[in-house]
């Protein structure tokens, strides 16, 4: 039995979790200091979809900042990937990340269409800096189940929404 349990951290991720929140997290730390300042995460939460106010933005960084730092470590950030992924729990939200995404409207988003929005993101951030081409496939592959070369509301659902 207990070779079958699925091992989770305290914040009741799995690895498969960790490793995901931790690309994700990677990508924003621009300068690979181990932080990820409140501008930056204000950048994350637009290239999202979202609209937070920078209120709304310094209330999630005094929320999870234990170290009172003004930045977000990786063990934060985790946290509040899990407190935002439950937020992130209605059709209506994903389908406001998906249209963000969907440039074209055509129904689906495609590798060029997210390489522009990360291509966007990243000029915010640091223009010379941006997704290299493993990182948009390792995307897609994740992302792209049925593996028809787009990523569909359902696939992006799915990804968006664990129950």
């Amino acid at each position: 039995w207990d070779r079958h349990r699925i091992m989770v951290d305290k914040y009741g991720l799995t690895p498969q979790q960790v490793e995901e929140f931790r690309e994700v997290f990677n990508m924003f730390d621009k300068d690979k200091g181990g932080t990820i300042s409140t501008a930056e995460l204000g950048d994350v939460m637009r290239s999202l979809g979202l609209k937070p106010s920078k209120a709304d933005i310094e209330e999630m960084v005094n929320q999870v900042d234990a170290d009172k730092s003004g930045d977000i470590d990786f063990e934060e950030f985790k946290f509040l990937m899990k407190e935002r992924c439950k937020e992130v729990s209605s059709e209506e939200d994903v389908i406001r990340i998906f249209e963000s995404l969907d440039t074209d409207a055509s129904g689906s988003v495609s590798r060029q269409e997210l390489e522009a929005a990360f291509k966007a993101f990243g000029d915010k951030l640091k223009p010379e800096e941006g997704l290299s081409e493993e990182e948009i496939a390792d995307i897609m592959e994740k992302t792209d189940t049925d593996r028809d070369g787009d990523i569909s509301k359902k696939e992006l659902f799915a990804l968006l929404i664990r129950k």
